[in-house]
């Protein structure tokens, strides 16, 4: 039940919200070189693309893991 962003106003970073509005959390900063930054979710995990490489996460942040 949460909502995944990117919020960019002071500096880049992947955030996520309840749907309710509750609860708001940085998930991940992004490099602001990073202009190719995509959230993929699948089930249980998050995976991003980003500085050209993807990255597994949980959908809290936590155990990134770099896909080779």
């Amino acid at each position: 039940n949460w909502i995944y962003y990117i919020d960019n106003f002071n500096s880049p970073e992947l955030r996520r919200m309840q749907t309710n509005g509750k609860m708001d959390q940085n998930v991940k900063s992004i490099s602001k070189s990073d202009n190719n930054f995509a959230i993929y979710p699948i089930p249980d995990y998050l995976l991003l693309y980003s500085d050209n490489q993807f990255i597994r996460m949980g959908k809290d942040g936590r155990n990134a893991l770099e896909l080779k």
